[in-house]
């Protein structure tokens, strides 16, 4: 289950960061370095879950913990170059915390 959840967000954060690099899509503004880096984090976790070794409960905590924090700086207005509509921030917020509680308990993979 983790493995596919796993997946799932990594799906989303690859797509987040290809919308946020077409400029037609107006649900708000980032830098590309942002979105650049959105790209990479979803890649290395469909990458983890590729692979055969048991990483996937810490690619979860890093990714959860990532997202909720891109989701609270934004939320907080502590970073101006990024402006988002707030369910956007809410929303990443909550696939931060479902990342972060998985990846900290011992559910079947």
């Amino acid at each position: 289950m983790k493995k596919r959840v796993l997946l799932v967000i990594s799906i989303l954060i690859i797509l987040m960061g290809i919308l946020a690099l077409i400029p037609s899509i107006n649900l708000g503004t980032e830098p590309a370095w942002h979105a650049a880096v959105k790209i990479v984090v979803g890649l290395v976790g469909v990458w983890v879950f590729l692979q055969k070794t048991g990483k996937t409960k810490t690619a979860l905590l890093v990714i959860g913990i990532l997202l909720a924090a891109m989701g609270l700086i934004d939320l907080l207005g502590l970073l101006t170059m990024v402006t988002l509509p707030v369910w956007h921030s809410i929303v990443i917020i909550v696939i931060g915390a479902v990342a972060i509680y998985l990846g900290a308990t011992n559910l079947k993979d």
